[in-house]
């Protein structure tokens, strides 16, 4: 029986020790993790501009970040390798859990 959980994501970015107030849109992929899954990456899309975040201190629930990237709009996006995050999440399972990204505002 393969085990799963739903994944929600939250996002925190911090500029000059203050919470930013802005409303991001995020998203994550795969949104239900399958836990023995053979995924590369959880991806999480958000819509902040790529330069708007310092990449170097994006965490998702204290998984480093394993690279980021520009979409097409110019917004950022984060990749976690899937093996940290599935067993981060592995004492969770069968449930909905939500995971926060955190990181410092960048210079936009």
């Amino acid at each position: 029986m393969k085990k799963w959980i739903a994944v929600a994501v939250v996002l925190m970015l911090v500029a000059a020790g203050s919470v930013m107030a802005a409303e991001t849109e995020i998203q994550i992929a795969p949104a239900t993790i399958v836990l023995d899954a053979s995924c590369t990456w959880v991806t999480v899309h958000t819509d902040l501009a790529y330069t708007s975040v310092d990449a170097a201190t994006v965490e998702l629930d204290g998984i480093e970040m394993a690279w980021c990237k520009a979409d097409a709009r110019g917004n950022f996006v984060a990749k976690f390798a899937f093996g940290d995050v599935a067993e981060y999440l592995a004492p969770n399972a069968g449930g909905p859990v939500t995971l926060t990204l955190t990181g410092l505002a960048g210079e936009a």
